[in-house]
């Protein structure tokens, strides 16, 4: 074991699922870098929070990091509050 650090990306809303406004999402395209502005499944500007993980990983040294891949907003099996009201 060399101590380097792995991080997991679990199941999390994923761009496609997840519109932002376009002010607060500036703000973390300047935080994070513009990896993190993504577009929703109907084309609107989205937040990419698995980008903003990785982002932060890469800062921190993190050499390693797994992403599930999973949707919580689009996986029947998972449960989303932002996407039920979303899409209500």
């Amino acid at each position: 074991d060399d101590g380097a650090m792995t991080v997991e990306i679990g199941p999390c809303i994923r761009a496609e699922c997840y519109p932002f406004g376009s002010e607060d999402l500036d703000r973390l395209a300047t935080r994070f870098g513009r990896d993190v502005v993504g577009r929703s499944s109907d084309g609107a500007p989205s937040f990419d929070v698995p980008a903003a993980v990785r982002s932060e990983c890469r800062r921190l040294g993190v050499r390693t990091v797994h992403d599930w891949g999973m949707c919580t907003a689009c996986s029947p099996r998972l449960w989303s509050w932002r996407a039920r009201r979303w899409r209500s």
